[in-house]
């Protein structure tokens, strides 16, 4: 299956992993998450999806590709001006 995916998705870890299962600290440090509030931007693969299942109870997840197809900016990424 070689599907190219588009799609996106954007996680941010809400909760701490700490006294978590050993499984859902891996799936939660699989997606690139290190800390509480760290937001990772990843591909809706079934793979991500499934360690985002494993910790969904951590997790905010949006989707991220909606937010670039209708022009909007992700937070923290406004334009500064120059005063």
């Amino acid at each position: 299956m070689n599907r190219q995916t588009t799609e996106k998705l954007k996680v941010t870890l809400v909760k701490s992993i700490h006294g978590q299962l050993e499984s859902i600290q891996a799936s939660v440090r699989g997606l690139g998450l290190r800390r509480r509030h760290q937001t990772v931007t990843v591909a809706g693969t079934p793979e991500n999806r499934g360690m985002i299942k494993a910790a969904v109870h951590l997790l905010k997840v949006e989707d991220a590709s909606q937010m670039v197809s209708d022009g909007l900016r992700p937070s923290g990424t406004a334009e500064r001006s120059e005063a």
